[in-house]
């Protein structure tokens, strides 16, 4: 489980992982870095549609970008 929420103050993002989550999260980035691309992630895929923390709300998509 994956999800990034953002702030109630909307000034810092949130990242809540459980420890599968974790582990797909290394999974993408190493993508990633060993494909110089970039992945998307978005709610109902590969990110969670629940809000963990009060006040906050979703962010419904993700980009992973490597730049050299």
């Amino acid at each position: 489980m994956i999800s990034f929420e953002l702030e109630e103050t909307q000034s810092g993002v949130e990242i809540v992982f459980d420890l599968q989550g974790i582990d797909d999260m290394i999974r993408y980035l190493t993508f990633v870095k060993d494909n110089m691309e970039s992945i998307h992630l978005s709610i109902g895929n590969e990110l969670e549609e629940k809000i963990f923390h009060s006040g906050n709300s979703l962010i419904r998509h993700v980009k992973l970008i490597c730049i050299d």
